[in-house]
């Protein structure tokens, strides 16, 4: 998931495991809107495409019918882990229905950061037409450590992981 400027992206993938242990990993869904007319600032773009992937991975779950290893859910937004992570906090009512949205629907312990260059949910948020979209590797397939073993993945950063 990923906000820029006045519109926010979400996208899914499935990463397959193949009887030659490799890994293969492809678009499943992805969304993009575009922000209400009034105007909204970037974490709250990024707490709302955050909670739209926690809906549109929990409908994923449900519709699919196929055995799933547990969910991971990608976020270039400092913000939105810090919310997640943060469970004594008090948050204004927007935040508050988003975070409780969030940690409803989804493991909060499944959620990770990749750096912003790494996302590709900002290309859906950054204009992109449809020709570049459909010639995007990194949208179609997503990034290449998905097609890696997990200790090769973005670790989170410290901030995060020792609180506040």
């Amino acid at each position: 998931m990923g906000a820029y400027g006045s519109s926010y992206g979400v996208v899914s993938y499935l990463s397959v495991v193949v009887v030659d242990e490799k890994i293969h990993c492809t678009l499943v869904i992805g969304r993009a809107r575009v922000a209400a007319l009034k105007r909204t600032t970037i974490p709250r773009l990024e707490l709302t495409a955050a909670a739209v992937a926690a809906e549109m991975d929990s409908k994923l779950k449900t519709e699919l019918n196929l055995k799933l290893a547990p969910l991971v859910v990608w976020t270039d937004s400092m913000s939105v882990l810090k919310y997640l992570k943060n469970p004594t906090a008090r948050y204004q009512t927007f935040v508050d229905n988003r975070v409780k949205l969030i940690r409803d629907t989804s493991d909060i312990m499944a959620w990770r950061y990749v750096n912003t260059t790494a996302n590709p949910a900002d290309l859906a948020s950054c204009g992109l037409s449809v020709g570049d979209f459909l010639q995007s590797s990194l949208w179609l397939l997503g990034q290449d450590f998905l097609k890696m073993d997990e200790m090769h993945w973005p670790t989170m950063p410290e901030d995060v992981v020792r609180g506040y």
